[in-house]
């Protein structure tokens, strides 16, 4: 290895294995040398004949689990069943760390992490409290266990942990940003607002700031303020096509339909492809009583959502089924009873349950 012959290395492994297969420093050895020259497979029965030999074998269940995990890679969830049996192997290995290291820091997070991921939120509070105990300002604990605070409604707790964050990294937007989504849901609404002005002060083109901000005032039943802020986003060049369409459909719950056309059009040419920008354009010819607009709106939608299915893009399913549920409505309207007819017959074939 010195050298940097890797073949003769390796043959050298092989032959020192054949005088002694079962030592388990040796396949370790061996083993981070597969690894290095990316043989995963020999590297995986390689660990695999040392725990049957040796099953207690700490560093064996560590690499074998961050080796399952490896191969998932990082945007992994639990319904994707080809990696089901990939997770669970990774999960039974780290949890074998723990059998024999019941404080083993990288598995304790580790499996927070993966719980926080595939959705198992009381496992993942579980195992991260557990990591937190020796490592009560970890950054990674206590930003993931905010977050599974959040995901499991323990707003006073995610509060709690954000501000241990916010001591490591005074000067993070994110952790600020994280901080104001829980003062949200707490309903301490002035407290949320500071921190998007302050925000806004240091990134005043920042569309996500905008957006947040937005809603937070929605919540109050701002609608004016919300509708000025989207307004200042649009003259700082820091509107998005969802930004438009959100600050239209404040226009539309206002009654001020010129704008709200306006903005949503405006939004369908950024994102042509969006069906929620185009069917929010269609309730609103609909809201104002310009039926017949709304009708050709939705009937492309209509067709849009029947020739993408089956592709990436194609709507969901919920989406088409209320698409062709309001052109019935429409049609009925328009007293168009033939079309109407039509369309609720194609639905009841589309979804017959």
């Amino acid at each position: 290895l010195a050298d940097g012959d890797t073949p003769a290395a390796g043959e050298q492994f092989k032959a020192a294995l054949t005088h002694d297969p079962d030592n388990a420093g040796l396949i370790l050895e061996y083993v981070r040398f597969l690894l290095q020259n990316q043989n995963l497979q020999e590297a995986n029965q390689q660990l695999q004949h040392c725990l049957r030999k040796h099953p207690d074998t700490l560093e064996a269940h560590k690499i074998l689990a961050n080796l399952y995990m490896s191969t998932m890679g990082e945007s992994f969830t639990d319904d994707q069943p080809q990696l089901k049996e990939t997770l669970e192997k990774g999960i039974h290995h780290f949890e074998e760390v723990l059998r024999i290291d019941p404080k083993d820091a990288d598995s304790l997070f580790s499996l927070g992490r993966i719980y926080l991921k595939t959705h198992r939120y009381e496992q993942s509070e579980a195992y991260l409290r557990r990591y937190l105990q020796d490592n009560p300002s970890a950054m990674d604990g206590n930003y993931y266990i905010t977050v599974v605070y959040m995901e499991l409604g323990k707003y006073e707790q995610a509060l709690e942990t954000v501000q241990l964050l916010q001591v490591e990294r005074p000067d993070s937007l994110q952790i600020r940003m994280l901080k104001a989504e829980i003062l949200q849901k707490l309903e301490r609404y002035a407290q949320a607002e500071e921190i998007f002005q302050h925000a806004l002060s240091l990134q005043p083109n920042d569309p996500d700031f905008y957006g947040n901000y937005a809603r937070l005032l929605l919540q109050q039943k701002k609608n004016s303020d919300a509708a000025a802020l989207l307004e200042q986003a649009k003259s700082r060049g820091a509107a998005t096509a969802d930004l438009l369409s959100l600050l239209g459909q404040i226009y539309r719950l206002q009654f001020t339909y010129d704008k709200a056309i306006a903005n949503l059009k405006e939004a369908v040419v950024q994102e042509p492809g969006d069906a929620d920008i185009r069917y929010q354009l269609a309730m609103t010819y609909s809201q104002m009583g310009d039926t017949a607009k709304a009708i050709q709106v939705l009937q492309a939608l209509v067709k849009d959502s029947a020739a993408a299915a089956g592709s990436a893009a194609a709507p969901n399913s919920r989406q088409r089924r209320l698409f062709l549920l309001n052109l019935a409505f429409l049609y009925v309207d328009a007293r168009e009873y033939k079309n109407a007819l039509e369309t609720l017959q194609r639905f009841q074939k589309d979804y017959p349950g």
